[in-house]
């Protein structure tokens, strides 16, 4: 019984005079990557009427991975539109985009960043789908769309 008691004393003494504290810096630097999962390289058909005077839908034209640490801004950018010439400058609602499971697709301008998704959650790793929308409306006149190349970037918000 005499062992038990002062093992406790010995116990409660450590515990109550062993305590430090530490005061430190934990710095958590802004981290994010965005990274092409996969693509549906599905050509665009426009042989008919209704496609052309209509537009193109491409679902799930790519699918990335946001991982980031912080708030981002998601943005769109088209880089190559060759076979077009100037038209797509004039003609700013010819390519559309939008993340899968928002309501609005969003217009493109050839070389300018445009954002199309703000981070909604806290997660650190996040996946979407992209939509491309196609919409000619008589806009091309003899031009055609040979390469559609979209880019996507990703910024702190």
């Amino acid at each position: 019984m005499k062992t038990f008691i002062l093992l406790f004393g010995l116990v409660g003494s450590s515990l109550a005079y062993g305590q430090q504290s530490i005061n430190g810096l934990v710095e958590s630097p802004p981290l994010s990557t965005v990274r092409l999962l996969s693509s549906n390289d599905r050509p665009l058909d426009f042989s008919s009427i209704e496609n052309y005077t209509n537009g193109q839908l491409i679902q799930n034209y790519c699918q990335l991975e946001v991982k980031s640490n912080h708030s981002w801004v998601l943005s769109a950018v088209l880089n190559d539109y060759s076979g077009v010439g100037g038209i797509l400058t004039s003609s700013p609602d010819l390519i559309k985009v939008k993340v899968q499971g928002t309501n609005q697709f969003v217009s493109l301008v050839p070389g300018v960043p445009i954002p199309i998704f703000v981070s909604n959650n806290q997660l650190l790793r996040n996946s979407y789908v992209i939509d491309v929308w196609v919409d000619p409306k008589l806009k091309l006149g003899d031009h055609s769309i040979k390469q559609l190349q979209l880019s996507f970037q990703l910024a702190s918000n």
